[in-house]
């Protein structure tokens, strides 16, 4: 009997692979934003980076940054050009919600992931959405507010700060790199870009 035939994607620094829809999730102030485009211009790219929460604090890094979420919509319309090959950050997923005025139904959120799965196809791009585990309890959420998105990502990625008890200790950060499709099990990388 013949194996079956995987598609074997280029991954951007072994992690994000290429022309797919990668989620990034974490809960507040671990860093999510400021860790991946780090890790981005650490690979000499520079996103296309919508800044919907409109935080000053990155702007030190390489990016074509916009808050503008009308110019988001062009993009994912297929409206707007030289964005063919580019990645895509899309911060955050919230706010994305509100650019499509879907309802918190399965139905609205599949719209969503429909939408941006769309757009990779037809654009020929890789979107890297970054949002919250709506029930703030860490990586086993599920992302409950919209199941349909980490299910049908490719890789879903998760940011955990881990503190300890001890008094003046330093928090240290571990990621947890799944795949959106449930095939395989999780790679586990300490302190991601955090030196």
């Amino acid at each position: 009997m013949a194996k079956p035939s995987f598609k074997q994607y280029i991954r951007i620094g072994n992690i994000i692979p290429l022309n797919t829809l990668t989620l990034l999730t974490g809960l507040p102030a671990t860093g999510k934003s400021y860790t991946l485009l780090k890790f981005l211009n650490s690979q000499d790219i520079k996103p296309l980076y919508f800044n919907l929460d409109e935080d000053p604090a990155l702007l030190e890094f390489k990016s074509d940054m916009s808050a503008d979420i009308t110019l988001l919509y062009k993009v994912l319309a297929g409206e707007f050009s030289d964005v063919e090959g580019r990645v895509i950050v899309i911060d955050t997923y919230q706010r994305l919600q509100e650019l499509f005025k879907t309802p918190a139904t399965k139905e609205g959120q599949e719209a969503i992931t429909a939408k941006l799965q769309e757009a990779i196809k037809e654009i020929g791009c890789t979107i890297i959405v970054i949002g919250h585990p709506a029930d703030y309890v860490g990586k086993s959420s599920i992302f409950t507010d919209n199941p349909s998105l980490v299910r049908n990502c490719h890789e879903h990625i998760h940011i955990d700060k881990i503190l300890s008890t001890k008094k003046d200790s330093v928090p240290s950060y571990r990621t947890f790199i799944n795949k959106g499709r449930g095939a395989g099990g999780t790679r586990i990388i300490e302190a991601w870009m955090r030196d």
